[in-house]
């Protein structure tokens, strides 16, 4: 046993033996490998992402192009950065002192007893995540899809599958979710909406988040252990790295379903190693992980499925019983489809953006290109935001893994999982256009835990073929200092800046409420464009129709032609829904963070004219409350927020709610904090009489 540890120790260090380089020239099988290396090197450390910055992509290209620009520079300098004192230090520590100082700490790691290293990262992860939702988010949601699944939660908590139907309509609709025939839902597997609904129920759904986070790092710790045993201390320190890794904190503590995604898939890759030889229970624990990750993160799922199922054929009867651990999810996402969107095959994605939302080239819902050259531009930028989000990293990580597959010994079984593990979900993003570069690469979330552990094996291998030199200057002494400046400076420096930019204040909007008593309801004053798209999408149209006739037109003709259909008159100028990036109207401010579309000499009819008067003063996003207050039709005593859509509208909504006390959620200046008043001064602030709709 101690002559294993030493050698595995010696792995991590730099030992090399000559038989081992006999194996590497006499593997010519590896060549798909290095293949897989080239293209990750390239797209990771090639500026491919630039071809986004083209008018058929659209904004969504655009800004796509200049994050990953951004990160790239922030990137390189760093890596530059750091090989200054990397080159001091080469010149002041010997190889052989190096070599003797990691073979200690090589050793120390190779001998924890796995459990006690499994649990302590668990539990750091669960603190650091804990801190990160409480005092920089302060509990707080940051994009729509973690708020529209908060909010459907809420309603699986109180013990309904879906929220009010659509007779409440845009007062308490928002984006990413739709009405069906059978009530109000998000556009989101449910697997997610289910936990939080737990924690909904339990009083804890703030550490929904957290536990998830806390989980995926105790089952990376537990995998790699016993994927890589050959390389025992350089698995555990890719491992502690995941539990600490910026990218998997800001999924989890803004309540982001990837989370979830990443803790099924490490739970499903371990129990599918315990598979192997502990039982078919295991199995089917496997299977129900990859149900988990199924009605949570679908494309994952069969993304990541394969690797389990190669995992569990070892003995191949027990491929049976992970079918069956994984069959009542399946079962169970068919059913709630069917329910729901009217097929088991129709997913709330396709019900709620139509075909166009699904895996494939073409065009995306808005109208942008998605074909082969912006899937690899796409996949370019990703990669250069996981270089940098996954650790903090100043130092091109996901260059050297893919340096790391070129240049690297044959792989041992274990090491081939790991990579299929990572590249899997990344090659079936490749055919789908959503990605999204805030908070990090999140689509690359689900699968960091394998992208972390192999930044540690690829950088490790590239190290072990560097001379370790002789005399006053070690290159091999050089490049371990390199990493290390580079893992240093993210946990300690880059990691925490990361995280604390984040920083959300305090609810204002919940601070004004806290002294209202009774049940209350409270119209909150958002933006013009969601007051329009709200109603346009409560009438029944798609979401990507809402969003077409959003962009490719003026607000104001959106407005008029809304008006015109609620009135059950037929729209006197019909608008444009032919999706394109190009030729899109302006968009202007009205008020900090609220824009409209308009064009160059477009008169502002009163009805018009009167919604940008009543955002001038500043507006409030009423989808960061909705899932804060009670539920619609509900009778509980506390605060229903609904959105204000103007005295007429609001009427009708007032005369049904009669039994709850009117208020006002609105700024007075654009520079003040939002304020609570009584409906009626509200109504008179920002709807003075004028025609309205």
């Amino acid at each position: 046993m101690e002559e294993a540890v030493v050698r595995d120790d010696l792995r991590l260090v730099g030992a090399r033996s000559a038989r081992a380089d006999a194996v590497d020239a006499a593997d010519p099988a590896g060549w798909p490998r290095r293949l897989i290396g080239v293209l990750v090197l390239g797209l990771a450390a090639l500026p491919v992402f630039l071809l986004l910055d083209a008018p058929d992509t659209g904004l969504a290209g655009w800004s796509t192009a200049g994050a990953a620009r951004t990160y790239a520079s922030l990137m390189w300098l760093g890596a530059l950065l750091l090989a200054a004192p990397a080159l001091i230090v080469a010149r002041l520590v010997s190889w052989r002192r190096l070599h003797r100082w990691a073979v200690r700490v090589a050793r120390v790691i190779a001998r924890a007893p796995i459990r006690v290293l499994a649990l302590s990262a668990a539990l750091a992860a669960l603190l650091v995540t804990v801190a990160f939702s409480r005092f920089v988010l302060h509990g707080q949601p940051v994009l729509i899809d973690a708020m529209s699944q908060l909010l459907h939660a809420r309603w699986i908590a109180a013990g309904k599958l879906a929220g009010p139907v659509a007779d409440l309509g845009a007062f308490v609709h928002l984006q990413q979710s739709l009405f069906t025939e059978h009530g109000w839902v998000s556009q989101y597997p449910p697997g997610f909406a289910l936990l939080l609904a737990a924690g909904f129920r339990m009083g804890v759904v703030g550490l929904v988040g957290p536990l998830l986070m806390a989980v995926t790092a105790f089952f990376t710790m537990l995998a790699a252990d016993r994927l890589l045993p050959g390389r025992r201390a350089e698995a555990r320190v890719g491992a502690g790295l995941v539990a600490f890794s910026p990218l998997l904190i800001a999924q989890a503590g803004a309540y982001m379903n990837h989370a979830a995604a990443a803790a099924f898939s490490a739970a499903a890759v371990w129990a599918g190693l315990r598979a192997q030889v502990d039982g078919r229970r295991w199995a089917v624990i496997a299977g129900a992980a990859a149900g988990g990750l199924y009605v949570t993160r679908p494309l994952t799922a069969i993304a990541i499925t394969p690797v389990i199922a190669a995992l569990v054929v070892a003995r191949p009867v027990r491929l049976v019983w992970l079918v069956a651990g994984a069959a009542p999810f399946v079962i169970a996402m068919a059913v709630w489809n069917a329910h729901f969107f009217g097929a088991p095959d129709v997913w709330g994605y396709a019900a709620a953006l139509g075909p166009a939302a699904g895996p494939g080239f073409g065009v995306d819902p808005w109208g942008n290109a998605y074909g082969i050259p912006q899937a690899l531009s796409y996949t370019s930028a990703e990669l250069t935001a996981l270089s940098v989000f996954l650790f903090e990293t100043p130092f091109p990580v996901v260059a050297m893994i893919g340096l790391g597959l070129v240049f690297a010994p044959r792989m041992a079984g274990g090491e081939r999982v790991v990579l299929a593990w990572a590249l899997l979900p990344l090659a079936a993003h490749f055919f789908y256009w959503h990605h999204g570069l805030f908070m990090g690469p999140r689509m690359l979330a689900d699968a960091a835990p394998a992208w972390g552990l192999l930044a540690v094996l690829c950088t490790v291998s590239l190290v072990r073929r560097v001379p370790a030199g002789h005399g006053a200057w070690s290159p091999r002494v050089f490049a371990s200092a390199w990493a290390i400046a580079a893992i240093l400076a993210g946990a300690l420096w880059l990691g925490p800046a990361r995280l604390a930019s984040y920083r959300l204040p305090p609810s204002e909007a919940m601070r004004a409420i806290a002294g209202v008593e009774g049940p209350a309801l409270v119209f909150v004053h958002g933006g013009w464009t969601s007051r329009v798209a709200m109603r346009l999408a409560a009438g029944g149209m798609r979401l990507d129709s809402v969003e077409t006739a959003l962009r490719q037109n003026t607000t104001c003709a959106v407005e008029q032609w809304i008006n015109a259909r609620e009135r059950g008159e037929t729209p006197g100028a019909g608008l444009d829904f032919t999706p394109r990036a190009t030729g899109l109207p302006s968009a202007v401010e009205i008020s900090p963070g609220n824009r409209m579309r308009t064009r160059p000499g477009e008169r502002m009819p009163p009805v018009c004219a009167r919604e940008i008067a009543a955002d001038a003063r500043g507006v409030i996003e009423v989808a960061t409350l909705f899932w804060r207050g009670e539920l619609p039709g509900m009778d509980g005593p506390g605060v229903v927020f609904v959105r204000d859509l103007g005295p007429a509208r609001n009427a009708q909504l007032l005369a049904r709610f009669r039994e709850r006390r009117p208020w006002f959620l609105l700024q007075r200046d654009p520079v003040d904090a939002p304020a609570l008043v009584p409906y009626a001064e509200g109504e008179a602030l920002l709807w003075p009489s004028a025609p309205e709709a």
